[in-house]
Order: C-alpha cells, then sequence, then structure tokens
C-alpha cells in the first residue's frame, strides 16, 4: 500500500507544471514553535490592552459578539457562525488599541508586550523540547539523507 501511494504521489507531481505547494496549519505552528492558537492571541493582546480586567471579561466580550452574530445571521448553523466570531473580536480588540495608543500617553505596548513574551519563552526553555528533540534524531537516523527539523532543531 505504501509503494502503491508513493508510487501515486510521484505520478501526480511530475505532472504538475510547477512545484506544488505544501499547505501546514496552525496546528504545525502551535506545536513545533510554540506560536498561539488565534483564541489565545487575541486573548494576549487583549490582556496588554486591558491590564486590570479578567479572562471572564474577555469571554464575556466572546459571548456577546456570538450572540450578536447568531441574531444578525439567523441563516447561518451555529458552525457556520463561529467563523465570524474571530475576525470581529480581533476588529473589536483593533478599535480598542487603537483608542488607547492615540489617547493614552503613559500605554507602551512595545515594553508591555515584549516582556510577557520574553517571559513566555523563557518558560519554554526551561521546560525544553528535549522529548521533540530525541524524536527528530530517531526519524534522522531512520532516514539519512532527508532533512529533518523539529522544533527550530536540525536533526
Amino acid at each position: 500500500m505504501k509503494d502503491y501511494i508513493v508510487k501515486e504521489l510521484e505520478q501526480r507531481i511530475s505532472s504538475f507544471q510547477q512545484l506544488p505547494y505544501l499547505f501546514v496549519g496552525t496546528g504545525f505552528s502551535m506545536r513545533y514553535s510554540h506560536a498561539p492558537s488565534w483564541n489565545t492571541l487575541l486573548f494576549d493582546i487583549w490582556t496588554v490592552i486591558n491590564p486590570t480586567k479578567k479572562e471572564r471579561d474577555f469571554n464575556k466580550l466572546k459571548q456577546k459578539i456570538e450572540m450578536d452574530i447568531a441574531s444578525t445571521k439567523p441563516d447561518l448553523n451555529a458552525e457556520e457562525q463561529k467563523y465570524y466570531v474571530n475576525p470581529i473580536l480581533a476588529s473589536v480588540i483593533e478599535k480598542e488599541f487603537n483608542d488607547r495608543y492615540y489617547s493614552d500617553d503613559g500605554f507602551d505596548i512595545k515594553n508591555d508586550y515584549q516582556e510577557q513574551k520574553q517571559n513566555e519563552c523563557q518558560q519554554h526553555q526551561n521546560n525544553g523540547n528535549d522529548a521533540e528533540i530525541v524524536g527528530a534524531g530517531k526519524i534522522a537516523a531512520e532516514n539519512p539523507g532527508h532533512d529533518v527539523q523539529i522544533a527550530g532543531h536540525r536533526a
């Protein structure tokens, strides 16, 4: 079966007029480079803008947007409605950011966000990716001549 799949892929790729593109979803970058999910990214930015508010305030904002979508787009089912939440939430956060940035002289997003991210990076370094790096080494050993890179490390 494996040989059939490899042969089929080789045939299809060799018939292309240009090289194919490989699309890798967010799960890949989240796992191997510790990139945040969309929800986490939006929450992180929201907390920088609203440092005194609690997570429940963010969740209430998100729920309000979900309710607004349900009432303004009743023709969509719940699964379709959820695709509108993050773009609208991002727009709301952008407006809050702009309002604060242009009206609050003490708002120093760069230093606040940098400090937060440096702390998170330090935590990831302390936790380490040893198991994944060992796994990458094993994959590389089993597949000589192939370039294997996991968690930013070349095996």
